[in-house]
């Protein structure tokens, strides 16, 4: 559940920076020449983009609430986990057109070297996560499960049955009591 709430957060926050976003572009919009219409790529894929992140927002939010009541997943759960991935790449590329639209295309050299330091940084850390998690499953077989009960029983190694004749080496001799 924790998790849960903290993406509510994040997401939140990224939606309302969106927003803020797209309403400081539309009123900038109006004060040029070249962008008064709407029409421009980067305008119209920047509207596309603000839907698809309300969409977004809206089946994740129905999804948790019909996963929490039934306990199944859902097609708007399916929707939501590769819509964001779509929404973020078609952000990413009109960040470009709006320096094009800006007529400030030298700074799409900048922008492409803070997205690709954002990827390796995000994506080290998603590869560290699932390495760690796949590292840490180990403890969860059946074998180690059954090793720590084992252990917190306080069997021995003395009650693990010998193989057919054989006994402990001469050195040790027979266990007390046999």
């Amino acid at each position: 559940m924790h998790k849960v709430r903290w993406h509510y957060f994040t997401q939140g926050l990224g939606i309302l920076i969106i927003l803020i976003g797209a309403a400081l572009g539309l009123s900038v919009s109006r004060s040029y020449n070249r962008s008064k219409s709407y029409t421009s790529p980067h305008q119209l894929i920047g509207l596309a983009v603000v839907a698809l992140i309300l969409l977004q927002a809206t089946l994740g939010t129905l999804h948790h609430r019909i996963f929490k009541a039934k306990q199944t997943p859902t097609v708007m759960g399916l929707i939501h986990r590769f819509l964001g991935p779509v929404a973020i790449l078609a952000a990413l590329v009109n960040g470009f057109l709006g320096f094009n639209l800006a007529q400030s295309s030298r700074h799409n050299i900048g922008y492409a070297i803070v997205i690709v330091l954002v990827t390796l940084i995000l994506g080290g850390g998603g590869y560290w996560q699932v390495r760690r998690r796949r590292r840490m499953d180990v403890f969860d077989t059946p074998a180690a499960v059954n090793f720590r009960r084992g252990n917190e029983e306080g069997t021995t190694n003395n009650d693990i049955p010998l193989q057919q004749g054989y006994g402990p080496p001469p050195a040790y001799g027979r266990p007390v009591g046999s």
